[in-house]
């Protein structure tokens, strides 16, 4: 097993496979059901890769990693079933992988007023846009739906916080898994509130897989020289 989770190229190979499987269980009715099997096995193959890598890593950015998996893991089953309930409860669940991930990314963190007011403008119009299309459709949802919006702003904001405090393959890679997770949650939110997007199930399994995989990439290179 470590052969095929430790080093990066035979990793890859098992993720991509691991994640294109989901992909066409997710748009074939009759298999639908089975990714209760294929889907959890996105973030598995993450934590067995993630725990090969991580012992240059503090005990406490471990940690925060494990429980942000743990909990996306957990979503991840729960929003198998297109239900109101779970819904609220996989969204829950995600709050607090971002919260950990959010808390992750602030220790590597440098606040620069000049580097946060473009972030803040693109923020605006992402607001904007997303209340726009989908402020009647949220309906009751509406204040769980900010707080997600606001959660999701907010590890974003520290994935974009840490250039020139960590290397920049590490930097790019968690900045991309940030704005992967937005996208693939603004076509989920359109899907559920608005209207469904061409090949949404397969954009969104897509981005989410690849948004994880980049974030975990991007932590396990963190502490490497800054270039």
């Amino acid at each position: 097993m470590e052969l095929l989770f430790k080093k990066k190229k035979p990793f890859l190979v098992v993720f991509l496979v691991v994640l294109f499987v989901d992909i066409i269980f997710t748009n074939i009715d009759y298999l639908y059901e089975y990714r209760y099997a294929t889907k959890p096995w996105i973030v598995i193959t993450l934590a067995i890769h993630f725990y090969y890598n991580c012992l240059h890593l503090s005990q406490e950015e471990r940690l925060l990693v494990f429980l942000a998996l743990a909990f996306s893991l957990v979503a991840d089953f729960i929003l198998i079933t297109d239900n109101l309930t779970f819904l609220i409860v996989g969204m829950s669940m995600f709050i607090l992988a971002k919260i950990c991930y959010a808390i992750l990314f602030s220790f590597k963190a440098r606040f620069d007023i000049d580097r946060l007011l473009p972030f803040l403008a693109v923020v605006l119009m992402y607001c904007l846009f997303i209340m726009y299309y989908l402020y009647e459709g949220v309906g009751d949802l509406f204040v769980a739906v900010v707080v997600y919006i606001f959660v999701t702003l907010i590890v974003a904001k520290m994935a974009y916080l840490r250039y020139n405090m960590v290397n920049k393959k590490s930097y790019y890679f968690v900045l991309a898994g940030a704005v992967l997770f937005m996208i693939s949650e603004t076509i989920m939110a359109f899907y559920n509130f608005y209207i469904p997007l061409p090949y949404t199930y397969t954009l969104v399994v897509l981005t989410y897989g690849l948004s994880q995989f980049f974030t975990i990439r991007g932590i396990i290179l963190q502490n490497e020289k800054v270039l």
